[in-house]
């Protein structure tokens, strides 16, 4: 589950949601969130969170997360991303829920990951270094290795609530060993962004690896506080 770092990632959902996520409910109505903020809960926690044991997690790794996945927000991997000990990949699955009915990128991606785990090979190398200026949100892409193409997945949302929102794609444009994406960020929305390297193994079906993703500083007070007096969570 989207939940390492477990104190931290609650306080991340309050901030995004205004409360905790609806699918957790049974767990704040028995107040656990506030147990683990207590002596006891902190060493119950430090038991239970894989967090605590991320420096004995130096097998090969690979975190599947869906776009819209209901319990969880959509920046959650970044709270304990960098705290991972390599190797380790993610990939996001746009446009899906809980479910992660998204098969061909799922199983091409598990696949790929066991393949190379079995070759004592690392999977490429893809990462991103994430820029906002002038109306928009430009991530420039790295990779070991040269992918099949490379897609920007963005999304827009009226706060940073993205659970609702729907991710469209286009693709990455090359500068020499790079790879250049951009979304949009207009003054009344926060917009996220991702990219998504597509590589391909002779013989094999194609698999996706992905950056982490970046949500922009959001809309104008102004613009912000007109959506919230309208109604919008």
């Amino acid at each position: 589950i989207d939940m390492l770092n477990m104190r931290a990632q609650i306080e991340l959902q309050r901030q995004t949601f205004g409360g905790l996520s609806e699918e957790i409910k049974d767990y704040e109505e028995i107040r656990l969130p506030e147990r683990i903020d207590s002596p006891t809960g902190r060493e119950l926690a430090a038991i239970v969170d894989p967090y605590s044991y991320r420096d004995r997690l130096l097998q090969p790794k690979l975190i599947l997360l869906a776009t819209n996945d209901p319990y969880w927000p959509l920046d959650a991997l970044n709270v304990y991303w960098n705290g991972l000990p390599e190797p380790k990949r993610v990939l996001y699955l746009p446009n899906q829920t809980h479910g992660l009915r998204d098969v061909d990128r799922l199983i091409g991606s598990l696949a790929a990951l066991n393949r190379y785990a079995e070759e004592g090979k690392a999977l490429p190398e893809v990462s991103g270094a994430f820029t906002q200026r002038n109306g928009r949100l430009e991530l420039t892409v790295r990779t070991d290795r040269t992918p099949a193409r490379v897609l920007a997945w963005s999304a827009l949302s009226a706060t940073r609530d993205f659970r609702q929102a729907r991710w469209t794609s286009r693709r990455c444009s090359r500068s020499g060993g790079l790879y250049e994406c951009e979304a949009r960020t207009p003054d009344d929305a926060y917009a996220a962004l991702y990219a998504e390297a597509v590589f391909h193994d002779r013989g094999e079906h194609g698999f996706s690896l992905s950056t982490t993703v970046h949500i922009s500083s959001g809309p104008q007070a102004g613009h912000r506080a007109a959506r919230i007096d309208r109604g919008h969570r």
